[in-house]
């Protein structure tokens, strides 16, 4: 996984690959160019994926994770706020954000 923005970052994430490993990025690249080593991917059978991930389709199976327990959410969440405060928290925002709607924030 890569979301760092980084043209260092990003051929590090695809170096690092096991063989047949894929790497999903969804960071934009501003500076030109952003070299992809294409000829070492190819040797170890690599995948490289960018773009937005599905959400939405992916929502149900990451909240039955969440309620089983096997992803705490405060392990990849630098700040829960209330629904009402989302506003206010954009306005000023964390990298982590998670917002909570109906549910009392600790």
């Amino acid at each position: 996984m890569d979301a760092g923005a980084d043209a260092a970052g990003l051929a590090c994430a695809l170096r690092s690959l096991a063989p047949g490993g894929v790497c999903t990025s969804i960071g934009i690249y501003y500076n030109d160019p952003t070299p992809i080593p294409l000829l070492e991917m190819d040797g170890r059978g690599v995948r490289f994926r960018t773009g937005r991930a599905n959400a939405r389709a992916d929502m149900p199976a990451v909240l039955e994770l969440v309620q089983s327990g096997r992803i705490q959410l405060e392990r990849v969440t630098s700040e829960v706020v209330p629904w009402e405060d989302a506003a206010e928290a954009l306005a000023d925002p964390s990298m982590k954000t998670l917002f909570v709607r109906g549910v009392a924030v600790r």
